[in-house]
């Protein structure tokens, strides 16, 4: 929502101390008044596909950002957004929730459809987000945009008229993500959540790989670096999360051969009792569906011949609730997706 004037002081907290953006949703960094309230803008990034974004139409960098809320009550953020001279550049956003989970929505298919609660796109630097009647402990996801796609500085402030706080609660939920499926000798992006604190992230992987760093790369991709990467988060006995990401690596003559991946649909997920797989482009062909565990057993397994209709709808799946990951084989190859079972 847009203000012309903001007649009301402000309190801004500015935190330099290497704060990061992602232009991932399961990535997205969390806005504290104690900690991080001023952040670098992204460049050169597109955004990802999925969300409902809403009243904005085009999402140039994307950065994702989270925030919980501790005393409930009317929330008004502020926000500007300055290249290195302090000179305005053009800023929009939108805001979803409330959520449960600060990761949750960004991995299901329905979460960021419908649950928008305030967006704005212009041509200002500043915007105004507001959130009415916020409850204590709910969680919401904001995606801001860098239209100029120049290096610039977004912060944020809490105006003194919002009568709900923030919560700078460490969070210690742990997303693993990758750019699989990706081409023999092509290279491989690791990224994970980001968090406040002095945590340590531990990386390792096929092939003996391991990094201490929060997104690590692997420059040129081989066979034997296909397979499960795993990442744990550790900033005391209270705060340790693991979460991993299979990883597929394909022969490929040409880039094209990875775009039919995109035209498969997983939901719901998290799912219940029934797991549905939209194939699109993909009749008339034998596929096969596997399910493994986090521990790389096979849990489930499956051959069809689609025909016309390409919807696969998968009922009374023999596993309990957790995490699982569904690969998919066809002719073009295999994608492997993460599920939850709830």
């Amino acid at each position: 929502m847009k203000k012309l004037f903001l007649t009301f002081a402000l309190i801004i907290i500015y935190f330099f101390g290497g704060a990061q953006t992602s232009p991932l949703c399961v990535n997205a960094a969390q806005i504290c008044p104690a900690g991080n309230m001023s952040f670098p803008a992204s460049v050169d990034q597109t955004a990802e596909t999925g969300p409902n974004y809403g009243c904005l139409g085009s999402q140039p960098n994307p950065s994702w950002f989270y925030f919980q809320i501790d005393v409930s009550g009317d929330l008004v953020i502020n926000m500007i957004q300055v290249d290195s001279t302090d000179t305005g550049v053009d800023v929009d956003f939108i805001c979803w929730g409330p959520f449960s989970s600060p990761t949750t929505p960004c991995t299901d298919s329905v979460s960021l459809q419908s649950s928008a609660v305030d967006c704005s796109y212009s041509t200002d630097f500043m915007e105004v987000l507001d959130v009415y009647g916020a409850q204590s402990g709910e969680y919401y996801l904001v995606m801001v945009t860098n239209f100029a796609n120049i290096p610039a500085t977004v912060e944020f402030s809490i105006d003194t008229i919002s009568t709900a706080t923030l919560s700078c609660s460490q969070n210690c939920v742990t997303n693993a993500f990758s750019n699989s499926p990706v081409c023999d000798g092509a290279s491989l992006q690791l990224n994970s959540t980001s968090h406040l604190g002095g945590g340590i992230y531990t990386w390792s992987g096929p092939d003996g790989f391991t990094s201490n760093i929060q997104n690590p790369s692997i420059i040129a991709v081989n066979s034997l670096s296909e397979g499960f990467y795993y990442v744990t988060y550790t900033q005391d006995t209270t705060c340790n999360y693991t979460d991993s990401i299979y990883v597929d690596v394909q022969m490929c003559t040409s880039v094209s051969e990875l775009n039919w991946s995109e035209k498969i649909e997983i939901y719901p997920n998290p799912y219940q009792n029934e797991l549905k797989i939209e194939l699109a482009d993909l009749k008339d062909q034998k596929i096969g569906i596997q399910i493994f565990n986090l521990t790389g057993q096979r849990v489930y397994q499956k051959n069809m011949e689609m025909d016309r209709n390409s919807m696969i709808i998968l009922k009374d799946l023999p596993m309990i609730p957790g995490v699982y990951f569904l690969s998919i084989d066809t002719k073009n190859g295999s994608i492997v997706k993460k599920i939850v079972k709830q």
